[in-house]
């Protein structure tokens, strides 16, 4: 009995990636400016937003796959409450890996693994990577 190959994660991951064209996502946090007691210590290469921008898709999937699971029940349809629980649980795992991904990406690109107060923040020149004083 012959079995087909599978791709694995990595490469799963590598053609969603390769889907996305940041263009079409000028910013990935508009709504957050970089606050006084933040130092910018780089932007977000092309490679990394598209990495955030999947793993926030991915989030917005599992959310959506909870409020499917949420409207079965209320309806009382079991088999179709199970399905998208089974959904939501599988984007959840991988919306898990992508957020470790990116932070451990960030980390590494900029050489800030031990950092704990790491966030990302708009820029007028765009998305930027950013880090709190010890203090906070």
């Amino acid at each position: 009995m012959l079995q087909t190959e599978r791709l694995n994660t990595f490469d799963i991951i590598e053609l969603d990636l390769a889907l996305i064209d940041e263009k079409n996502y000028p910013t990935v946090h508009p709504d957050m400016p970089v606050k006084l007691n933040e130092t910018v210590i780089g932007g977000m290469s092309p490679t990394l937003k598209k990495l955030s921008i999947l793993w926030r898709a991915v989030d917005g999937e599992q959310a959506r796959a909870h409020s499917d699971s949420m409207r079965a029940m209320l309806v009382g349809d079991d088999a179709a409450m199970q399905e998208h629980e089974r959904s939501e649980h599988a984007l959840a795992r991988k919306s898990r890996l992508l957020e470790g991904l990116f932070w451990y990406e960030v980390g590494i690109v900029f050489d800030i693994l031990s950092e704990r107060a790491i966030g990302i923040r708009y820029a007028p020149l765009g998305d930027v990577v950013v880090v709190g004083d010890a203090g906070e």
